[in-house]
Parts: structure tokens; C-alpha cells; sequence
């Protein structure tokens, strides 16, 4: 399962407040990539009841970035600070979170050279390789 922190809650008070600024998804040496909306207002975010069906058996919950939905295991708030919480998602799901926001015109900030150059060329290019490659130290 791979760590990935989604910056949702409200930078004066920590409170939830139903948007993303930001994704960063953690490898073995912390964040490996931040990925970031182009847009304004900020993407809607929210936490399912109803997941879609799982990847993994662990995944047993869900959440829900603009209108695409992904499935995850129960989340962390407060992880490292107030701004972020933290879920757990399998390799493949963290790989459809990638194509799907990559499609939706999300920017990547930080990553290893070869995922950002996929990234740049389209969702089609992101590979579970490349996506391993750049959470995996070398």
C-alpha cells in the first residue's frame, strides 16, 4: 500500500473544508510526487460512504476529487500538519489516480524525470514502471 496525502482541510483552523490544493504521493524516502490543480476554485473534494469496488481487500473506503472517485483504505487527518490527511491506496489505484487527474489537467510538480516527462506527454504514458521507478530510491 502507498501513502498518499491529500492537502483538504482549511490552512487557518484545520477544519475540513471540501476542496484540494494539492496530492502528494509518498515513496520510500517521503514525497516522491505533488501533483496540483490548474484550476480556480480549487476541485471539490470529498470523503465516500460508498466506495467503488476495490483493487485491494484493504481498500475499504473512498474518496471523491472533483468527479472522479477512488478507492482507498481509511484515512489519517492531520498528517504532518493540519492542511493534510493520508490514506493508503493499492499500486494500481494510486496508478488510476495518476492517469485520471494527468487526463483532467492536473499539473506534477515534483517527481522523478521520467514520470514528469509521461506526465507531460499524457495519462497515456504513465506507466506502473515509471510510476514505481519514481517512489522506489535508487
Amino acid at each position: 500500500m502507498i501513502t498518499v496525502s491529500i492537502c483538504c482541510n482549511n490552512p487557518d483552523n484545520g477544519i475540513f473544508d471540501g476542496k484540494v490544493a494539492s496530492i502528494e504521493i509518498h515513496g520510500s524516502e517521503g514525497c516522491d510526487i505533488t501533483l496540483e490543480p490548474r484550476t480556480y476554485p480549487m476541485p471539490r473534494f470529498a470523503w465516500l460512504e460508498d466506495p467503488p469496488k476495490p483493487h485491494d481487500s484493504r481498500e475499504t473506503a473512498g474518496f471523491k476529487v472533483a468527479r472522479f472517485r477512488f478507492r482507498c483504505a481509511h484515512y489519517r487527518s492531520w498528517y504532518g500538519n493540519w492542511c493534510w490527511d493520508a490514506v493508503k491506496m493499492s499500486g494500481v489505484e494510486v496508478l488510476r489516480l495518476c492517469k485520471v487527474l494527468c487526463q483532467a489537467g492536473w499539473s506534477c510538480s515534483e517527481a522523478d524525470c521520467d514520470f514528469a516527462e509521461a506526465w507531460d506527454k499524457g495519462h497515456m504514458e504513465i506507466t506502473k514502471e515509471k510510476l514505481k521507478k519514481a517512489l522506489t530510491s535508487e
